[in-house]
């Protein structure tokens, strides 16, 4: 098998395929247009103006005054105005104490982390880290990292809770905070006369180091909606597509996405539905990867390659494919209790295939992820001063996922798969498990001013431990005192919880393959314990009508019990490792967050400092002579702070801005640092009438391409867009 991905290649044969949709729905908008309503467009954009102020300069809600959790949020005004493309470009520097890195190259893949990295769990996957648990319309995702398959333009918000606490009523892996995502379910309470449909076109180039020589690769972000409510009943649909060209040699990526949001109500009983389909293509040709390093791309080496032509038939086709389904129903079974039942599915399918001079590969993976949730919230008003609200619980998560890998075949004649006898199938992955959880919190309000959270979660059946410690039990309390004095709010806070990870899969290669010649033997370890997160948070939030906000947070938390593979025979063929409870990691640190506006002027920033290191270790580990850390090493790849500041000016009847992101250095596998990362990013709309608003983005504007995550890869060149975004 031939793979000539560059030239007449599957993925840009896929790409009309996908596109033809995309246009089709353009052709169906064009010709609705001549009905436009001007009336329902200006409401509409007197609606999100109005959510554009409130966002800014709100007091809290009863919801938000009670709350000991540091949350924060953002709405579709914002995301609309950052112009983003992908969903690691939209997290970059929006929350304090979340990072999202940037995986270069490799960006099928968002990495989102929130405070620091307290678990080990060590593995090859990327399933393994201390990645942030994300739930979209109430469905978990099964693998967070590929939420860059998510296109920006389908969320109508996103809440974001940090802190071991939050694994309360979303389950263990929660430990290390909860993304909460909600899609478009179109105009609610019939504030639209007929359907409204928005169109919006973005093209542009990237400016990159590592373009290869006559290549100018194209950038477009394309999506297009149509949105209509009444008063009991309201719907989103949109498709949007994204594509990159060949901005390092020999790659590209396309993805499209269709989604469909649908809310109901009648009476007591109120329902909301999502769908959504994400297709993905990313190419990657057989390239020396060090040869995109900056030190090494002009060696004579790297030229020769390049200009060779060396390989330029091999290398791997990654296409994937996200698909998820949500359905949640409340029923108000009376003035203060609500019941509510969610179910849904993810699945995910990811691929590569391809071939290499020595050998062909192929590999499948899928995974599946189904959710029921179930929850009760009742409200008490005991007297004038003091009140309560109850939620009670439970939820059930079924996880299902199959792999293969396969290489050194060859293909026959009739294009079928010819194994290598001495090269069998290579299968591995967590099989199947079962999760059920149940969870209660009761919260107490005096005089609407003090708020006293008491809340507890069993996880039971935990995967992949032994048989004793299949059951946790998450305590979380917390208090907060709200003083209001005309239009200034002051929110004081403070929490502690506890929260759990179960581990990986102790025995994950099933099977044999010459790829991995070394693999140790994994010797089950019948008392192994999930990792622990343990830990606390306290802090201030100011808020002044009209003016802004300013907020400020202390955290101090521990990952205990935490997990990696240590050596039980060094020497044996194949070798004997076991995977153990080895020591603990602490992480602390402090978030800023600032909010300010005044007339055409707004300032936003947010700062995180963060220490997070290795704070004990068993003598077991310490003995292992394959391992890699020591008490007081920094936890690999996470910076020392993060930081984000972003002014904006309405002027000319338009908005312009420029934001300033900040990564600190951050340890490396094998030593050393990769240094700190600054990225900067211009945005400018004008609205030329009430359809028409015209769009120009740079990103990366100083073209530093120094990669977010390792030195074996880079980050993306400059990118200019030119757009407009069209209301009907």
């Amino acid at each position: 098998m031939k793979y000539n991905r560059f030239s007449a290649n599957a993925t840009k044969r896929s790409n009309r395929k996908l596109k033809a949709a995309f246009y089709a729905l353009l052709s169906l908008t064009i010709t609705s247009v001549a009905n436009a309503d001007e009336d329902a467009s200006n409401k509409a954009k007197d609606d999100k103006e109005f959510e554009r102020i409130e966002v800014h300069s709100r007091l809290l809600n009863e919801s938000e005054k009670a709350s000991p959790s540091p949350v924060s949020v953002m709405t579709s005004v914002d995301i609309e105005k950052k112009q983003v493309t992908t969903m690691t470009d939209l997290l970059r520097g929006e929350f304090e104490g979340i990072f999202a890195l940037n995986s270069g190259m490799n960006d099928w893949t968002t990495q989102v982390f929130s405070r620091g990295n307290t678990s080990w769990n060590y593995g090859t996957s990327d399933l393994n880290e201390d990645y942030m648990k994300i739930f979209i319309d109430g469905i978990e995702l099964v693998r967070p990292t590929l939420l860059s398959t998510l296109s920006p333009s389908m969320i109508e918000s996103i809440e974001v809770v940090r802190g071991p606490t939050s694994g309360l009523l979303y389950g263990s892996e929660g430990a290390s905070g909860v993304m909460k995502i909600k899609t478009k379910k179109g105009s609610y309470g019939g504030t639209l006369t007929r359907p409204e449909i928005t169109l919006q076109l973005n093209g542009g180039v990237m400016d990159s180091k590592y373009t290869p020589d006559g290549v100018t690769p194209k950038v477009e972000d394309h999506y297009i909606q149509v949105a209509g409510g009444s008063e009991e009943f309201s719907y989103r649909f949109g498709v949007s597509h994204q594509s990159v060209g060949e901005w390092v040699h020999r790659y590209d990526s396309s993805g499209t996405a269709y989604s469909a949001g649908i809310h109901g109500e009648k009476g007591r009983f109120s329902f909301d539905f999502t769908a959504f389909k994400n297709d993905r293509d990313l190419a990657k040709a057989d390239f020396s990867m060090s040869c995109t390093k900056p030190e090494n791309y002009d060696s004579e080496r790297c030229k020769e390659q390049r200009q060779s032509g060396k390989n330029s038939q091999y290398g791997l086709d990654y296409p994937m494919e996200e698909n998820l389904y949500a359905l949640t129903t409340n029923f108000q079974a009376s003035e203060n209790s609500t019941h509510t039942l969610t179910v849904g599915q993810n699945e995910n399918t990811f691929s590569y295939f391809g071939a290499y001079p020595t050998t062909n590969f192929y590999s499948k993976s899928n995974y599946r992820m189904r959710t029921v949730r179930y929850s009760h919230t009742y409200d008490v008003d005991y007297n004038p001063d003091l009140t309560a609200t109850y939620i009670t619980g439970l939820d059930s998560v079924m996880y299902e996922s199959t792999s293969l890998e396969i290489s050194g075949f060859t293909w026959g004649e009739n294009g079928e798969m010819i194994i290598d006898p001495y090269n069998p199938p290579h299968s591995h992955g967590d099989g199947e498990w079962n999760k059920f959880g149940y969870f209660g919190q009761a919260e107490f309000g005096y005089q609407d001013k003090l708020f006293f959270t008491l809340a507890a979660r069993v996880d039971d059946d935990i995967r992949n431990v032994g048989a004793k410690n299949d059951k946790k039990f998450q305590p979380r309390t917390g208090l907060t005192y709200v003083i209001e004095q005309g239009d200034a709010t002051v929110k004081v806070r403070g929490q502690w919880g506890k929260s759990f990870k179960p581990p990986i899969n102790q025995n994950p290669m099933i099977g044999s393959s010459s790829w991995y010649p070394t693999v140790p033997e994994f010797t089950p370890n019948y008392n192994i314990g999930p990792e622990e997160k343990v830990g606390w948070d306290a802090g201030v939030d100011l808020y002044w009508r009209g003016i802004g906000s300013f907020s400020i947070t202390h955290f101090d938390e521990e990952g205990r019990s935490l997990i990696m593979p240590v050596a039980l025979d060094a020497d044996a063929v194949p070798p004997v490792h076991q995977y153990q409870n080895v020591g603990v990691v602490s992480n602390k640190g402090w978030e800023f967050d600032l909010d300010l506006h005044h007339g055409p002027f707004s300032l936003n920033g947010n700062l995180t400092l963060i220490d997070n290191r290795i704070e004990h270790l068993s003598d077991v580990y310490i003995n292992d002579p394959y391992e890699d850390f020591k008490e007081g090493d920094k936890r690999v790849g996470v910076p020392d702070y993060t930081a984000s500041l972003t002014a904006s000016v309405d002027v000319w009847g338009g908005t312009v801005s420029a934001n300033a992101y900040w990564l600190g250095e951050r340890p490396k596998n094998y030593g050393g640092y990769l240094p700190e990362l600054k990225r900067v990013s211009l945005r400018a709309e004008k609205p030329i009438n009430d359809t028409l608003t015209l769009l120009a983005r740079v990103d990366n504007l100083l073209r530093d391409q120094d990669s977010d995550r390792s030195d074996t890869t880079v980050a993306p060149g400059r990118v200019i867009m030119l757009g407009a975004r069209m209301v009907f």
